[in-house]
């Protein structure tokens, strides 16, 4: 990651909150990546390319069902995505069915859970935001996610410190595995990338 200074990017701000309501865990994180907005938003719609690049946290997924945007810019698709995970003395894959709610138009993707198993809530929305800001000519992103969870473990407090530790690993993982792509991209094609603008029409 030579090519491009991705440890001079600042760190994702991460936040937590209790929704009392709820008795859930509110999670806010918002952070910059330097790629076009179309292209961190494929990355978080396409589940091959979601599973290529966080491999380290998704095993993978099954029994995708898409169905195509009606020319509104909504595209909706439920999966079962497979993860990682480790908490307490649990730890191993966790196969999670999900509803997803892509809007191209907005650069925002929402999402909720489909089936409760060892979560009771895990919902929330991704939203991308084309920055005027660039890195070495490379156009820049930001990336906010909101994130509501309540978790179904026996043992574990339903707003855990455990949950807390868990998610914003995760995130900050994930933050990492967006600079890398981004980083493995410009070393790849420089002249491409560092002349190209986030090609999303809003």
């Amino acid at each position: 990651m030579a090519d491009l200074n991705v440890p001079d990017l600042p760190q994702a701000q991460i936040d937590f909150k209790d929704d009392h309501a709820r008795s859930a865990v509110q999670m806010r994180a918002v952070y910059k990546v330097p790629m076009p907005a179309s292209r961190v938003y494929d990355i978080l719609t396409d589940p091959d390319e979601f599973t290529r690049v966080f491999k380290k946290k998704f095993r993978g997924y099954r029994n995708l069902i898409i169905h195509e945007d009606d020319g509104g810019g909504i595209r909706s698709k439920e999966m079962e995505l497979q993860q990682w995970y480790n908490v307490l003395v649990w730890r191993g894959t966790l196969t999670t069915h999900m509803h997803f709610e892509e809007d191209r138009r907005q650069l925002a993707v929402d999402f909720r859970l489909g089936r409760q198993g060892m979560m009771k809530i895990f919902e929330g929305r991704w939203e991308i935001t084309p920055m005027t800001e660039q890195q070495k000519g490379l156009p820049m992103t930001q990336v906010t996610l909101y994130q509501t969870m309540k978790a179904h473990i026996p043992g574990v407090p339903r707003r855990a410190f455990p949950l807390r530790r868990f998610t914003k690993k995760v995130t900050e993982d994930m933050v990492a595995d967006f600079r890398r792509e981004a980083a493995e991209n410009f070393s790849k094609e420089p002249s491409k990338l560092a002349s190209s603008t986030s090609d999303l029409t809003i």
